[in-house]
């Protein structure tokens, strides 16, 4: 690496040359710096020595130790900037790199001691990690990161497993109280005798596995802390002491279900037929209820004993009401069985004489079995039996005139028959006369129901009288017939009709074509409304179609209107919600009415309705309403833009009013005013100025030209006040000075008025702050040392003046042009070196100033020298030397 920056660099000095040759001189000082690699003392002294600064750089860069770079970095301070550079960013970067590895060690340190220590605050654990990313990695050592992460990796593994700990305590503990909740919840409903034991059996059963599933889960003691350890030992010995009377109380309770399941049956009665004593019924569950364990608990042994007695109390009322039960059951049953005999017997008796009344003898007849057994019984009332005796009687009676009436009243109905055929008979058929059809199908109808009635009162028939009957009502039906097959003709023809309008209707195609149009939904509308007229005209459909084609017709109709309905509803519905958007986008025009591409909106959007309307009708009296609203809409949208456009020339006018206000304030401002009233008044009239709003076009530049003209004077005027206050402090400054030149130049032999030099000092203005201080405290100190020896300011001041007017730019007496060209290097190489500006800056000059006026007793010469300062101050901008 050497050997090539030394190659790469620029040759030796034509001195150099002389005295050695080029390529024996590299090889020499090559030679010597491969000798004194790994020795730094060797390599400083060679990098001091060497002729050529690639030789030097080499040297110093292959300096290792801290000390030695430091050394380095001191002795090139002040020559050789190149190098001085690189030793001291070698010598900052291990400087760096030796307090970073403290830094980490001391880290590290941290991280051993926190894995030792009971409890890890989590604070603790995020200050490491954040100290340890400020940490310049590049600068650690391997095999500090890999232990630092190690010990990241183990706290934060300890960190979790803690915390899972101490959750796992936390839910321990909650799990621990729920439980014993439980339990005790449970207990108490032992003491409500209406919740049954098996309910109860249920619940103690789960809860008592809820208990011994946390005492199993009891957190390990090296997990617990003492706080937690002292609440664990006393929920651990309460749910210790609960699960104890769990069995007893299961058992008892388990008892008292059998007992009252009915398992444990009662002892008989005794043989005199009294009921047993309650003492004798329960003698043998009391010896198995006395014979369990008993319970710790007294609430818990009072409850369940109280169930038991309300059991044997149970029990005894139960075998009572049995035995009251069972013979009240007996007389009741023998007495219904009466009374149900009784009631069918009269049942019977009620039917026969409504069936006698009635002139229907065969019904009758069937109820004689059972008038003639409840006669016979002998069981019945005496007015029951009277009425038996009396229907059997008359259907005796009757029987005998069955015979000779029901020929009688055939022959009749046969007569009838033949002359409704008679009746229905056309003699002229070229002019048929119009028959009753419905009166004479009535007819038919009411002739073979009192024939059919006959047949079921009983009586002899004749085939030959029934024949001559169904022949005349046959002819009879002819013109019924007719009839029904020209209405059932027409029926047909309506049908026709109406599955041709149908068919039509099904031919209209609502399916984008091939060539990617859109259905004429107007189209399909006008012929949906077409078909629903002509359907109407048609008639009602249950007396123009036939039967058996009423519902098929109906289920078509409904699919093939329902077909072009549901599209068109949707179409129509979309419509309706996009004119809804239109009157909404209308609507919405109005709240910015000042726009000024308004007119163009509402004709866009009026032209967008228009077209819409042509390509998605909606109903008349629906699209009417919407146009209405639409045109309301567009209404308000044009007046609302008259009323804008009125409030806006208004409030331009308002606004020109204004400005012109303000620039009337601003001409009128006055030399007699204060400059602090001048500067608010310019404040606000420029804040008022900018808040102001539009004006007419036409009238924008003239007022601004105003405006800003009118401030322009304002501002000047200002300015030459600064310049004027300025004024003041130079001569302020002057005045100081030579009060304080006066009293120091006092001596005993040139006494003064010292009271009259101080009433003349109170009398000049304050000066900037940091000058006023040092001539002030010069001031008192020649007040305090009036008469007293003088002494010389020394080279100081002659310094504090060189540097002041060096960087006010101010000649200096031939006398000090070595020394002002001096610090002027000295500046520029502190420039460079520490990269700062080679100008002073405004606060040095005002230190500077401070400093040579609070230095005494001037000569001559330095009074001369800080009269020209003053006069180049006053030159200078005012405030531009701050305070």
């Amino acid at each position: 690496m050497f050997r090539k920056l030394i190659r790469a660099k620029k040759p030796p000095t034509e001195a150099e040359s002389a005295s050695l040759p080029a390529p024996i001189a590299e090889a020499t000082w090559e030679t010597r710096l491969q000798t004194a690699l790994g020795n730094d003392l060797a390599l400083l002294a060679l990098a001091k020595d060497a002729p050529s600064i690639d030789i030097k750089l080499s040297a110093v860069l292959a300096l290792a130790s801290e000390d030695a770079l430091r050394l380095a970095e001191q002795e090139f301070r002040t020559h050789d900037r190149r190098i001085h550079r690189a030793v001291k960013d070698r010598y900052k970067t291990e400087v760096e790199r030796r307090e970073t590895r403290a830094r980490a060690g001391e880290l590290i340190q941290s991280a051993e001691t926190l894995v030792e220590e009971p409890a890890i605050p989590a604070n603790r654990l995020v200050e490491l990690d954040h100290a340890w990313r400020a940490l310049d990695a590049s600068l650690l050592e391997d095999i500090q990161k890999t232990r630092f992460s190690e010990l990241q990796q183990c706290l934060a593994q300890l960190l979790r497993e803690r915390s899972e700990a101490k959750r796992s305590v936390s839910r321990w503990i909650a799990d621990a109280r729920q439980a014993l909740a439980h339990l005790g919840i449970n207990h108490a409903r032992l003491a409500n005798i209406a919740i049954p034991p098996h309910e109860l059996i249920t619940a103690l059963a789960a809860a008592s596995a809820a208990a011994r599933t946390t005492l199993a889960a009891l957190p390990a003691s090296a997990n617990v802390t003492t706080v937690d350890s002292s609440v664990i030992a006393t929920l651990d010995q309460a749910l210790r002491t609960a699960l104890q009377d769990s069995a007893p109380i299961e058992a008892r309770l388990m008892l008292l279900d059998e007992l009252q399941r009915g398992t444990q049956q009662p002892e008989p009665p005794q043989e005199d037929g009294e009921p047993a004593t309650p003492a004798a019924i329960v003698a043998t569950p009391l010896q198995r209820w006395q014979a369990l364990a008993p319970i710790a608990d007294p609430g818990v042994e009072k409850a369940l004993n109280a169930r038991f007695e309300a059991w044997q109390r149970m029990l005894h009322d139960a075998q009572r009401k049995r035995q009251t039960d069972s013979r009240q059951r007996g007389a009741a049953s023998d007495k219904a069985a009466q009374q149900a005999r009784l009631e069918a017997l009269m049942k019977a008796v009620g039917s026969a004489e409504e069936a006698l009344a009635a002139g229907r003898l065969a019904a009758a007849l069937k109820h004689m079995p059972a008038l003639d057994a409840g006669s016979a019984n002998g069981a019945t009332a005496p007015a029951l039996q009277a009425r038996i005796e009396k229907l059997q009687a008359e259907i005796a009676r009757l029987k005998g005139w069955q015979h000779w009436g029901s020929e009688q009243a055939r022959d009749d109905l046969v007569a009838e028959a033949e002359a409704l055929a008679r009746s229905t008979i056309v003699v002229d058929e070229s002019s048929p006369a119009k028959l009753p059809i419905q009166q004479i199908e009535k007819s038919i109808e009411q002739l073979r129901a009192r024939w059919k009635q006959l047949d079921q009162m009983g009586g002899a028939n004749s085939k030959a009288l029934w024949q001559r009957f169904d022949g005349a009502l046959k002819i009879a039906y002819v013109p019924v017939a007719a009839h029904f097959t020209r209405l059932n003709e027409a029926r047909l023809e309506n049908l026709a009709k109406r599955e041709s309008l149908l068919d039509a209707l099904d031919a209209l195609n609502i399916v984008s074509d091939d060539s990617g149009a859109a259905p004429d939904w107007k189209e399909i509308a006008r012929a949906l409304a077409h078909f629903q007229m002509e359907w109407r005209k048609l008639g009602p459909l249950q007396h123009t179609v036939p039967h058996k084609s009423q519902a098929a017709l109906t289920e078509r109709m409904k699919s093939s209107v329902a077909r072009l309905e549901q599209p068109l509803h949707e179409v129509q519905h979309s419509a309706k919600a996009q004119r809804e958007q239109f009157i909404v986008r209308a609507r919405a025009l109005s709240q910015n009415a000042q726009d000024r591409d308004l007119i163009a909106k509402v004709r866009e959007l009026q032209t967008q309705w228009q077209q819409h309307a042509k390509s998605q009708p909606l109903p008349r009296a629906v699209e009417n309403a919407m146009w209405a609203d639409f045109k309301a809409a567009i209404g308000a949208v044009m007046d609302r833009r008259e009323e804008a456009l009125n409030a806006r020339t208004a409030q331009l006018e308002a606004n020109r009013a204004q400005r012109e206000a303000l620039i009337m304030r601003l001409q009128a401002v006055g030399q007699d005013e204060a400059e602090a009233e001048i500067k608010r008044i310019l404040a606000e009239v420029d804040s008022e100025w900018h808040q102001a709003g539009d004006v007419p076009g036409n009238q924008a530049a003239k007022l601004e030209s105003k405006y800003r003209d009118a401030r322009d004077k304002v501002r000047q005027y200002l300015a030459n006040s600064a310049q004027r206050k300025w004024n003041v402090t130079c001569d302020a400054l002057a005045g100081k000075l030579a009060l304080c030149d006066e009293i120091e130049a006092i001596t005993p032999a040139a006494p003064a008025n010292i009271p009259d030099i101080e009433v003349r000092w109170a009398a000049l203005p304050a000066l900037p702050s940091r000058w006023e201080q040092a001539l002030q405290e010069r001031f008192q100190t020649g007040v305090a040392n009036v008469g007293g020896e003088s002494k010389a300011p020394g080279n100081t001041l002659n310094d504090l003046l060189l540097q002041l007017e060096a960087a006010l730019d101010i000649p200096s007496p031939a006398a000090f042009q070595a020394a002002r060209r001096s610090l002027k290097l000295q500046l520029m190489k502190e420039a460079l070196e520490e990269r700062r500006p080679a100008s002073p800056a405004p606060a040095d000059i005002n230190n500077l100033t401070a400093a040579v006026l609070a230095c005494a007793h001037h000569d001559a010469e330095q009074r001369q020298r800080l009269e020209a300062v003053i006069v180049m101050l006053r030159k200078s901008t005012p405030g531009s030397l701050g305070r």
